[in-house]
């Protein structure tokens, strides 16, 4: 008899304690499935999901897809990163051959509109000898506050549309965050404006957009197009370049492999320094920062 009490006190304790924890899991799952009052909205890269952030405010929830230190060039879309997608009314995006792997996680992600933000930017043209002698896009553009101001416009339009009942919010957010844009611009042509040089090698043509914008010279190239090595005949010239303009630096990025650089300074006796086009990490936390971080580094360089 003893034995049947005991055993039905361990079943009946069993079943309550498991009961409890059900309830606390089912509980913690519900939380986890409610749906957040903030429209949900994803950017491709880190300076399109910040300016976004600066718009939208506590009204608007931003999702980066490429992650931070990964470049658009070679990223590919894990699971995740679609599931991360769900409920996204827009997805920000440069476009112009940069990050095309947005339209196909689009299609796995409720079918979320693409939003290119380049209307009424004057993109550059570069040659890239693997497509041909037709000019090709330069998709960088980003990188020059005049244009960041231009995709503030870009996304607030969308956001409004998205979101009309937040309107004045957004509107606000966006002449605000214009106004630092214009601020930054002034502080940096005022930091690189009595450089000794102005002449730069870059190892990835990124900086098109930022040189334009600040003064500069981009001189020289090493990669002739994305992924692709230079041969020994374009190192030469490059090479020749270096010493007509007395190049001290020259500068890598943070999401290439840069393993080609080293022989190169190395004969030159160069120094090498980091620009980053992209941003998410450190003290590059913010659009502005980046770009002030890059402003200072080639000021550092040069």
């Amino acid at each position: 008899m003893k034995k049947s009490i005991y055993f039905f006190l361990i079943i009946s304790t069993a079943i309550i304690i498991g009961s409890l924890l059900y309830f606390n899991f089912a509980k913690k799952n519900e939380q986890n499935f409610v749906k957040s009052d903030k429209t949900k909205v994803a950017a491709t890269i880190f300076p399109l999901a910040d300016i976004a952030r600066n718009i939208g405010g506590n009204n608007v929830e931003v999702v980066n897809i490429l992650p931070p230190g990964a470049s658009p060039h070679t990223f590919q879309a894990k699971p995740a990163d679609i599931i991360a997608l769900q409920d996204a009314k827009a997805i920000f995006s440069i476009g112009n051959g940069l990050d095309d792997w947005a339209g196909e996680m689009a299609k796995n992600a409720d079918n979320a509109p693409i939003i290119v933000v380049d209307s009424n930017i004057k993109k550059g043209m570069f040659i890239d000898e693997d497509e041909g002698p037709e000019p090709q896009t330069d998709p960088h553009y980003w990188l020059s506050a005049d244009n960041a101001k231009i995709i503030t416009d870009d996304i607030l339009a969308e956001l409004v549309k998205i979101d009309p009942a937040h309107t004045d919010d957004y509107q606000k957010n966006a002449e605000n965050y214009k106004q630092k844009l214009d601020n930054l611009k002034f502080e940096l042509s005022a930091e690189l404006s009595a450089l000794p040089s102005k002449n730069l090698i870059v190892f990835h043509g990124s900086w098109n957009y930022f040189a334009k914008e600040y003064d500069l010279n981009i001189a020289g190239v090493f990669e002739p197009s994305p992924g692709k090595e230079p041969s020994l005949k374009y190192l030469k010239e490059l090479n020749d370049t270096a010493k007509k303009y007395n190049i001290k630096s020259v500068f890598s990025e943070p999401q290439l492999s840069s393993g080609i650089i080293d022989s190169f300074v190395e004969d030159l006796g160069l120094k090498i320094f980091i620009l980053d086009p992209l941003g998410g990490i450190g003290e590059r936390n913010s659009y502005i920062n980046l770009m002030r971080y890059n402003a200072q580094t080639i000021k550092n360089a040069l």
